[in-house]
């Protein structure tokens, strides 16, 4: 859950509780047939739930079916970003 500010009375491990920005994408198809709008890098919600809270639900995916936690712990709202790391390519001169 997230809430900008504190009128919901959120407490529950993984809750996001700020007057921040959640930084998400706009709303979108993703792997999924549901429309969702994505939490984007460096964000507050991103790897914000514990790996030991992330299925307490049992809820092991999220909802276009990717399982989680994709890296140090769980995102915050129903899509889990899979962080790819980035190719690096070294040119080689054989000439």
């Amino acid at each position: 859950n997230y809430s900008d500010d504190a009128s919901c009375a959120l407490g529950s491990t993984g809750d996001v509780v700020n007057g921040s920005d959640p930084l998400l994408g706009p709303l979108a198809a993703g792997i999924g047939a549901t429309l969702a709008r994505t939490p984007q890098t460096a964000g507050p919600l991103l790897d914000h739930i514990p790996p030991s809270a992330c299925a307490f639900d049992g809820i092991a995916t999220d909802q276009w079916g990717t399982t989680r936690a994709q890296g140090p712990g769980c995102d915050v709202g129903t899509i889990e970003v899979v962080v790819v790391a980035p190719v690096t390519v070294q040119p080689t001169f054989t000439g």
